[in-house]
C-alpha cells in the first residue's frame, strides 16, 4: 500500500511539473513572437516613410492595421494569463515571508536551509520569468511611437500623416499585462515581491528582539 502511495505521489509531481512548464514556456514563447512581431513592425514604420511612391498611404494603412491585431493578441494575452500571474504575485510572496519567518525563528540544520533557499529561489525565478518579458513586451510597444518620430514621417502628404495618429494614441498608454486587474506585472511588481519580504523580514526582527 505504501509503494502505490508513493508511486502516485510521483506521479503526481511529475505531471504537475510537466504542466507547469508547459504553461511557462508556452508564455514565453507568445511573448516573444510578440516582441519579433513589434520589432518588425517598428522596421517596417521606418522603411515605409523614406518612400516617396504613391503606395505610401496604402503600406502605412497595413502598418495600422498590424498594430491593432498586435494589441489584440496582447489583451487576448492578457485575459488568458490574468489569474495565473495574480496566483504567482501571492505565492511569490507569502512564501518569501514564510520562509524569512521561519529562518528567523528556528536554528535548522545547513541541508535544510539550502533546500529551502533553492526552493525559494525556484519561486522567485518563475515570477520573473513572468515579469521580464512582460514588461519587454511593454517596451517594445511603447518604442513604436519612438521609431515613428525617428522616421521620414514629416517629407510625406499630410493624408499619410494622419495615418500615424491612431498608432500615437495608442502607444502613450504603457501595454502592460494585469493581474486581474490589481497590478501591472512588470519589474516594479517583481520589485515589490522582493522589497515587501525584506520589509516583513525587518518587522519580525524587531518583534523577535523585543
Amino acid at each position: 500500500m505504501d509503494v502505490l502511495v508513493l508511486v502516485c505521489q510521483y506521479y503526481c509531481v511529475a505531471l504537475i511539473a510537466f504542466i507547469v512548464l508547459g504553461y511557462d514556456f508556452l508564455y514565453l514563447s507568445l511573448c516573444i513572437e510578440l516582441v519579433v512581431q513589434v520589432k518588425l513592425l517598428k522596421s517596417k514604420l521606418k522603411e515605409v516613410f523614406t518612400e516617396t511612391s504613391d503606395d505610401t498611404a496604402f503600406n502605412v494603412g497595413k502598418c495600422v492595421s498590424q498594430h491593432n491585431f498586435l494589441l489584440l493578441m496582447h489583451d487576448k494575452m492578457q485575459k488568458m494569463n490574468s489569474n495565473v500571474l495574480l496566483f504567482h504575485y501571492f505565492i511569490s510572496l507569502v512564501t518569501l515571508c514564510f520562509d524569512i519567518y521561519q529562518s528567523s525563528v528556528e536554528d535548522a540544520e545547513l541541508s535544510y536551509e539550502i533546500a529551502r533557499f533553492v526552493s525559494v529561489a525556484g519561486i522567485i525565478g518563475q515570477f520573473a520569468f513572468y515579469c521580464i518579458p512582460a514588461e519587454l513586451l511593454s517596451s517594445e510597444f511603447m518604442d513604436i511611437a519612438r521609431a515613428l518620430y525617428s522616421s521620414k514621417w514629416y517629407e510625406n502628404k499630410p493624408n499619410v500623416q494622419k495615418l500615424m495618429i491612431p498608432i500615437m494614441v495608442k502607444c502613450q498608454r504603457p501595454h502592460y499585462f494585469s493581474a486581474s486587474g490589481l497590478l501591472d506585472i512588470n519589474m516594479d511588481a517583481f520589485g515589490s515581491v522582493i522589497r515587501k519580504a525584506f520589509s516583513f523580514c525587518a518587522v519580525i526582527r524587531n518583534v523577535l528582539d523585543k
